[in-house]
Order: C-alpha cells, then sequence, then structure tokens
C-alpha cells in the first residue's frame, strides 16, 4: 500500500476484488499467488474464515508473533438476497451475512486490537457500504447485505469508543465498484476506487475516529 511511510497492514478478504488491489499496492486466489511470489517476505497470507471463531484466534495468534502493526483493514464480505422482497426473505442468508458482514469484523477486532495499538500510528477500517445507511436507503430491498452493514457502521462507531483516543477507527465505503459483488455495470473502477480509498486511510486522524465515511472521505449520512 502506498504511504507516507512503510506500514504493516493486515487485510481480510484479500483473495479477490478489492482486497486483491489492496494487496497489489489461500491458495485459492490465484492473483494472491502471484502477489506472493512476486513481493516474497513482504507478503504474507494466511487462511481465515472471518466467521469461525477458532480461525480468527489462530490468525491472531501468528499475527501477534510479529509484533505491533499499523493498518486493520476488514473487507471480507459477501452478498446474499439482494432482489428479494419481504416475502421472499431467506433468514438464514440474513444470519449468514450478519455473521461475516458485521460479526467478522467485530471479531477479527476484538483478537487483534491490543497488537494493533502498537503500531506507530494505528487505524482500524471496516469496510462497509452506504447501501447500509438508514438515511440514504430510497429503495428499500436488500434486506441482508443492507441490515448487516448498518450494523457493522454501529459497530465501528462502538470500537472507536472503546479502543480510542489513540486508535483511530472509521467505516469506509468505497462506492459502486466493478468487481464480483459489484458487477459489471458498476461505474468505478477497482484500481480508482482503492487509490482513493489508500489516500483517505493514511490522512486519518483522530477527528476521523467513529466516522462513516466516502472513498474520498466525505462524511456520509448514516
Amino acid at each position: 500500500m502506498a504511504s507516507r511511510t512503510p506500514e504493516t497492514i493486515v487485510l481480510t478478504g484479500a483473495s479477490r476484488g478489492l482486497g486483491l488491489e489492496f494487496a497489489r499496492n489461500p491458495q485459492g486466489s490465484a492473483g494472491l499467488q502471484e502477489l506472493q511470489a512476486a513481493h516474497g517476505a513482504a507478503l504474507r497470507c494466511l487462511a481465515c474464515d472471518v466467521g469461525d471463531d477458532a480461525a480468527v484466534a489462530h490468525a491472531a495468534a501468528t499475527v501477534g508473533k510479529a509484533g505491533g502493526f499499523d493498518l486493520l483493514l476488514n473487507n471480507a464480505g459477501i452478498s446474499r438476497g439482494r432482489r428479494a422482497g419481504v416475502d421472499q426473505v431467506d433468514l438464514e442468508d440474513m444470519r449468514r451475512c450478519f455473521e461475516i458482514n458485521a460479526l467478522g469484523p467485530l471479531r477479527v477486532a476484538r483478537a487483534l486490537h491490543a497488537t494493533l495499538a502498537k503500531g506507530t500510528r494505528p487505524r482500524l477500517v471496516n469496510m462497509t457500504s452506504l447501501m447500509g445507511s438508514i438515511a440514504d436507503n430510497s429503495s428499500g430491498g436488500s434486506y441482508a447485505y443492507r441490515t448487516s452493514k448498518t450494523a457493522l457502521n454501529m459497530i465501528t462507531r462502538n470500537l472507536a469508543h472503546d479502543l480510542g483516543p489513540g486508535l483511530v477507527v472509521a467505516a469506509l465505503h468505497p462506492g459502486w465498484v466493478r468487481t464480483d459483488m459489484g458487477g459489471k455495470s458498476a461505474p468505478l473502477a477497482i484500481d480508482a476506487a482503492v487509490a482513493a480509498m489508500i489516500a483517505t486511510i493514511d490522512g486519518l486522524g483522530s477527528a476521523h475516529s467513529g466516522a462513516f465515511l466516502d472513498r474520498d472521505g466525505a462524511t456520509l449520512p448514516w
């Protein structure tokens, strides 16, 4: 990741899409294999299901052996049942979205925040979505995804209170990006979205803790 100074970063959901692009600037990801071959010791890949307590604890123990780090980017996420109306909502889809999109980042933050706090300029960023904004919801639908991201936004604000002031916590919306999740009709290219987010993350300070931000750093409505 481009930054003012070299940083150590822990990134979840790095096997494809936005996460893979962040890893540019497991074994199931050809992209990560290529990066590992190109960057060697600068990149370490760990298999971790953010929906599993034991997997997160194992990854956190491995990360902890390396000492403090500077940025935790909770990027892992899923989308289920986007077109389902109230009569078609699959409650199991909702449970799974909550498990990965809301409880996953909380689980990872809980396991790693003490190690993160040892970093030079510790920041914790949760990848959220404007679809989690109650104020911006003008179309309805996407029950599972919307509500899981709304929950993540509240978790982010709570973490900011619990872990601050020395550790900055923020929720970041990448925009509608051409990924497997965003689809081919999305207006934003992955590299453009990530470049904007890198600049925003690099500029995070105490005034941003607990904020809900667009990729360019603009404050979004809750």
